[in-house]
């Protein structure tokens, strides 16, 4: 009974942590397609790249 709640404890951690590695590769990857975004956006218009970032997050 005991080894029981003790691997429900440890499969509990290794799901949460599992979990946050996930969270946080979801935001990596959101953040870098935002940059290529931004950087397309630049390209395109010829203009630099902080002005392509304030166009495109003051919408």
């Amino acid at each position: 009974m005991i080894g029981f709640i003790i691997a429900s404890i440890v499969t509990a951690g290794i799901i949460k942590g599992t979990v946050d590695i996930t969270k946080q590769l979801r935001q990596t990857i959101r953040r870098r397609d935002e940059a290529r975004r931004v950087i397309e956006y630049a390209r395109l218009h010829n203009i630099s790249i902080r002005e392509a970032h304030e166009i495109l997050h003051n919408d």
